[in-house]
């Protein structure tokens, strides 16, 4: 155990990862990612939303936002 905190996750599962269609949200409540997932990373299209309304919607390749 990593001693880190940990977030809340609830969709689709692969074994013990992230695959599929799921919505996760930080531990800090700030950050929240919905949509969807490949072997644990964000994985095709999705949100992701900050706590002062600002979002990115769009492609994701390999856990990272892969466009503009």
């Amino acid at each position: 155990m990593s001693g880190l905190p940990v977030g809340a996750y609830s969709g689709e599962l692969y074994g013990r990862l992230r695959h599929g269609q799921g919505s996760y949200e930080y531990s800090n409540r700030y950050f929240r990612y919905d949509g969807q997932w490949d072997m644990g990373r964000k994985s095709g299209t999705g949100v992701f939303s900050m706590g002062d309304g600002s979002r990115y919607e769009g492609q994701w390749e390999r856990g990272a936002a892969s466009g503009a």
